[in-house]
């Protein structure tokens, strides 16, 4: 007979799964509590979330969601990384630099839109800027155009001021 908690269990995790963007498939053997907290917290500044999930539990909900899941990947330890924003990057870079500080943490891969991603293309997607800075660039690049035109016409009506005053001053 099944369990109550069990069943509760596998529908929560189908809900995060549902609501998630991406996911980000970790091992984390030999990590203690403190460092998962870290990385808990660090995950919560970019709405994503680190879950510890049994396995037989998390191949019932993905077989329900009729995800493309392989069962190799939930093999030993597995912790999940749901990401519920639109910043993929952003979490990949806390997950990867964590990852670096960590020899006990491993990122097995990313899932992205149906899209598997390894640990290289992790690490690739990583150093991309995230979603903010690159919004910054943008309005940047459209700003300067009209910045240099305001200073243009700013010369234009200054240039004959600069030079009655300097007459002026040549005078006296």
């Amino acid at each position: 007979m099944v369990q109550q908690y069990k069943i509760n269990a596998v529908e929560e995790l189908v809900k995060n799964l549902k609501e998630s963007k991406h996911l980000i498939f970790t091992e984390y053997k030999g990590l203690n509590v403190a460092k998962m907290t870290e990385l808990r917290r660090k995950l919560f500044e970019v709405d994503s979330e680190f879950k510890v999930i049994k396995n037989r539990l998390a191949k019932q909900a993905y077989k329900k969601l009729e995800l493309d899941f392989q069962d190799d990947w939930f093999v030993g330890p597995v912790a999940l990384v749901v990401c519920k924003n639109d910043d993929f990057v952003r979490t990949v870079s806390i997950v990867h630099s964590y990852a670096k500080d960590n020899e006990a943490f491993k990122i097995k891969l990313g899932y992205l839109g149906k899209k598997i991603y390894g640990i290289d293309e992790l690490k690739e997607i990583s150093l991309l800027p995230s979603r903010d800075q690159l919004l910054a660039r943008l309005v940047n690049a459209l700003k300067s155009p009209v910045n240099r035109f305001v200073f243009g016409l700013k010369w234009i009506l200054k240039k004959p001021v600069l030079v009655l005053k300097a007459i002026e001053n040549k005078k006296k």
